[in-house]
């Protein structure tokens, strides 16, 4: 017997390239409540579409009508099957495509829905004439697989904002009692920082290379308490020195924040002495994600970053 594992190794090659012309192409903005719903419902409609055909061939069958087993090879045994699979993948698909959504633009989800749903018909009626395709099983495990090579926030597709790391913020509880301890840490002194009125804080900073800090926060024991929730979740922070968030720099904050997961926050002006930023502050205080999604921030047209002007003490990260 003729062996059918070149005929499906050569579709699931076919089915990745597919897939990943799919990611290149159809990334780009959205609403991500929208894009994850419109994403999965052709998948849905497909699967309802396969339950409706095997309830038919049960109630005409008088062999299978009362519930007992497919026999192999029958049609509603191949319908089984596909349906199984088809479940599976959609299970992947709700895993999988936020994730890439987040990272690659939640325009791509109806995109990879439609897609998903076509391959899914071709891969029902291939099922039943020869060997299976595998085109349509790889799109929901390849999209986020295109991730790490796409170069997402610096490789940008029409129509998104780029955006890069610009520092890391370690809440304290006290600059003048931890920042010793970050320093003996790290064995490098931390520069002085400035207050932010605004937000009631204050930190130190040091440098980690070319358009990158670490910035140690706290809130400002002299500053008053602001009118809205602190930046970085500051108002609940309890304990030793800890990673509260990290920073993302755009050149266009309200195009970013389009793309960014709800709740990023609104933009917000501040000023300190020449220094100029817009950040997008959460109405509660707290990013997406239970604080773990970035925040963004945008420096003010000529401003010098602020890495510009700390001392290199050698520290940066590992890549």
């Amino acid at each position: 017997m003729t062996s059918k594992r070149p005929v499906i190794a050569a579709s699931m090659a076919l089915g990745m390239l597919w897939s990943l012309g799919l990611v290149w192409l159809g990334r780009g903005p959205g609403d991500p409540v929208n894009s994850i719903a419109l994403g999965l419902m052709p998948g849905g409609l497909i699967m309802a579409a396969m339950i409706g055909r095997l309830a038919q061939r049960r109630f005409f069958d008088d062999a299978i009508i009362d519930g007992q087993p497919f026999a192999t090879g029958t049609g509603a045994e191949i319908d089984q099957r596909v349906l199984t699979n088809t479940a599976e993948q959609l299970v992947l698909a709700a895993a999988l495509w936020p994730f890439a959504g987040w990272v690659l633009g939640w325009g791509l989800l109806p995109v990879l829905g439609v897609s998903f749903a076509l391959t899914r018909v071709l891969f029902w009626l291939g099922y039943h004439l020869s060997p299976p395709c595998g085109a349509s099983v790889l799109p929901p495990v390849s999209t986020p697989a295109w991730w790490p090579c796409s170069g997402h926030w610096s490789r940008c597709p029409e129509g998104c904002h780029m955006a890069l790391f610009d520092h890391l913020a370690v809440a304290c509880g006290s600059l003048e009692a931890d920042a010793p301890t970050i320093e003996a840490l790290l064995s490098v002194p931390l520069e002085p920082g400035g207050k932010h009125a605004q937000m009631g804080t204050h930190n130190r900073l040091l440098s980690l290379g070319d358009g990158e800090y670490l910035e140690l926060i706290a809130i400002d024991p002299e500053g008053q308490t602001p009118d809205r929730p602190r930046w970085f979740a500051m108002d609940t922070f309890d304990g030793p020195p800890a990673v509260q968030s990290w920073i993302l720099r755009c050149d266009d904050m309200a195009e970013t924040l389009a793309q960014a997961p709800m709740g990023t926050g609104t933009p917000v002006p501040f000023r300190r002495d020449a220094l100029t930023w817009e950040f997008a502050l959460p109405d509660s205080g707290v990013l997406p994600f239970d604080n773990c999604a970035p925040a963004l921030i945008a420096w003010g047209p000529g401003v010098p970053h602020p890495s510009t002007r700390l001392p290199d003490r050698g520290c940066g990260w590992w890549r």
